[in-house]
């Protein structure tokens, strides 16, 4: 038994290694994928026995792949030790045994969930397969030499090996921490023969597990940034690392500004727009000045008619958790927009949105902690230098 789980950790680690090098540029859905897992624990078959003494080791391994969000299918092998017991001879005896199952495994939350991405997930386990045990040397042994002194009249003592049907039901639960690994924690209760523990009493024998493991998800990163057009105004704008947020100072409150006159557009009227991003260290939520993206947005609003603003606050999928990401998602909208407000942007112009960890604008993680500002305005078509005028209005 010690050779096989060596080896079958041997393989486990080996497809994970090989996979996080070759990984390629393909992008693969989350919630159809395969997976592969180890985990331990401990597992009981009750009696009238003592059960604190029927309690052994566990072990288990398990392959498969999720073909929807909801919906997977595995492979599972649990086995290593289980243990019987006489009472009238306060006597235990262990045996060794494996499961083989089929399992079919519905993730609850994505069920339930309109989301299908969550760092944590709960599982239903149905699945159906074959158990076999060997070695029953010691209680066939006790017969032997006790058979007079066994109180008990349901000991079936079966020799070299035994097979037996295994149903099972359980329920699981993960936690990614990260896109591809994840701790997990599993309980099972298992229907076996009634002859399994050699005690026969005319009902299935259940045999109940409890483990906690570990989970590789083959699932490749997505390379290609989600527009920022599914976000907000429909168009696709490019993303670079330029924007990034410099040293500390303040904006002085200012005056109340008009920033467009009537009289001084003679031009055809069309729709513009532009799009900055202030990126952000990790649980930094305060904007940085001086902000040259706040100065951009502003000089925009100045020269442009009717304008939209639109602030939207994001968090990294790789740090925190859902809530957390966003509350700082949030702070960071919020404060962004109280920047352009105090910069003399009007707010009735400003729409703050928080997406959390749910949309990541960018294909690298640490960029994905950011404020994306878009702006649309009216503007003239072929004299622009009209529409900087502008007149300020100080404060009555």
């Amino acid at each position: 038994m010690k050779k096989i789980l060596s080896l079958a950790v041997a393989v486990f680690m080996s497809l994970t290694v090989f996979y996080s090098f070759a990984a390629d540029n393909d992008t693969q859905p989350l919630g159809s994928y395969w997976f592969v897992g180890a985990k331990g624990g401990i597992q009981i078959v009750p009696t009238d026995y003592d059960h604190a003494k029927l309690i052994t080791p566990a072990a288990g391994v398990q392959f498969g792949r999720f073909i929807t969000p909801a919906i997977g299918l595995r492979l599972d092998a649990q086995g290593w030790q289980s243990r019987g017991g006489l009472k009238s001879l306060d006597f235990s005896y262990d045996f060794k045994y494996v499961t083989g199952d089929i399992d079919l495994l519905l993730n609850l939350t994505n069920i339930f969930s309109k989301n299908k991405d969550h760092n944590f997930n709960t599982y239903f386990i149905a699945g159906v397969g074959a158990a076999y045990a060997w070695d029953n040397d010691e209680l066939t042994s006790a017969v032997r030499r006790f058979i007079s002194n066994i109180g008990e009249n349901n000991v079936n003592a079966w020799n070299k090996h035994s097979w037996s049907h295994n149903f099972r039901l359980g329920l699981a639960c993960d936690y990614n921490f990260t896109r591809n690994w994840a701790v997990n924690l599993e309980v099972d209760a298992n229907s076996l023969s009634d002859r399994f523990n050699s005690k026969i009493n005319n009902n299935c024998d259940w045999q109940l597990t409890a483990m906690a493991g570990v989970t590789f998800k083959f699932v490749t990163r997505t390379r290609q940034a989600v527009p920022f057009s599914d976000l907000a105004m429909g168009r696709f704008h490019s993303h670079t690392q330029a924007d990034v947020v410099p040293a500390n100072t303040h904006y002085e409150s200012r005056i109340d500004t008009v920033w467009y006159s009537e009289d001084v557009i003679k031009e055809e009227i069309v729709t513009e727009s532009i799009l900055r991003n202030i990126h952000y260290a990790i649980r930094q939520t305060e904007l940085s000045y001086p902000q040259p993206e706040i100065d951009a947005v502003v000089d925009f609003v100045k020269n442009h008619k009717d304008c939209e603003v639109t602030v939207i606050g994001h968090a990294d999928k790789k740090t925190g958790t859902p809530a957390i990401n966003m509350k700082y998602s949030m702070q960071r909208a919020d404060n962004a927009a109280k920047g352009l407000i105090e910069a003399g942007v009007p707010a009735n112009i400003i729409e703050t949105m928080a997406k959390g960890d749910t949309v990541q604008p960018f294909s690298e993680n640490d960029l994905n902690r950011v404020v994306i500002i878009e702006v649309l305005g009216k503007g003239t078509k072929q004299n622009k230098e009209t529409v900087r005028k502008y007149r300020l209005e100080e404060k009555k």
